[in-house]
């Protein structure tokens, strides 16, 4: 109400895909979501995860879907910290992310 829009978190990544349990034994990669983007100066970009990586992991919650992903952050505010774990290359990387503000547009 004082900011006459609703904050919510925001990571900073786009063009994102699942990652099945099909595709996963497809192409040997792990179940969570692929990062087909990231928005140059979000938290993302700073943290330091790249196109390509997987996120498999926040806080300790497996992340296997957009709803995983939407389900954590609903948690969370702005300014909060979390733990979020990828794998790039097929090695485990886990980042410690301050989530930023959604943009309105």
């Amino acid at each position: 109400i004082s900011k006459g829009y609703v904050s919510r978190p925001f990571i900073g990544i786009y063009n994102f895909q699942e990652i099945t349990e099909e595709m996963s034994e497809w192409y040997d990669i792990p179940t969570g979501i692929y990062v087909g983007g990231v928005v140059p100066g979000s938290p993302a970009a700073k943290t330091g995860i790249r196109p390509g990586d997987i996120i498999v992991e926040i806080d300790g919650s497996r992340i296997t879907s957009y709803a995983d992903l939407n389900s954590v952050l609903s948690k969370h505010k702005v300014g909060d910290r979390i733990s979020i774990a990828v794998v790039r290359d097929g090695r485990r990387k886990v980042f410690s992310l301050k989530l930023g503000e959604m943009p309105r547009e």
